[in-house]
């Protein structure tokens, strides 16, 4: 599952009062990727493609992962609160651009893709399941 793995931003990590590691990250990130995986199960995984206007060439549809999405949602908005939690002023600055870029690049792609696929899923399964 590579494109799950995200780049673990060293600068984001050490704060004023808590140093987590890339190590303490990942292993947090799979630990619940793991879950909601096993949670998921065959409703796991759904096909998309990452431009809903392509042009000509982008027209590729992959193969897509629900508890990628919702557990890389979680990573950055946890990443986020606890700089905001123990960072000094200077490191709640970046949060806040931090925040914003995610939402509107990172994060909010994988909102976008994990409400639609629960849309059609529960669509396709009438609400029933």
């Amino acid at each position: 599952m590579d494109f799950c793995i995200r780049r673990v931003a060293e600068e984001r990590l050490i704060f004023s009062k808590l140093v987590l590691t890339p190590k303490k990250i990942r292993a947090c990130f799979f630990n619940l990727l793991n879950k909601l995986t096993a949670f998921l199960g065959i409703h796991d995984i759904y096909l998309s493609n990452f431009d809903p206007y392509p042009d000509d060439e982008d027209k590729e549809i992959m193969s897509m992962s629900l508890s990628c999405d919702i557990a890389e949602i979680y990573e950055d908005i946890k990443t986020n609160l606890n700089v905001w939690k123990y960072g000094n002023i200077y490191d709640k600055q970046e949060m806040i651009y931090q925040f914003k870029w995610d939402w509107q690049n990172h994060t909010g792609d994988h909102w976008t893709f994990a409400v639609r696929a629960i849309h059609w899923k529960l669509h396709d399964l009438k609400y029933e399941d």
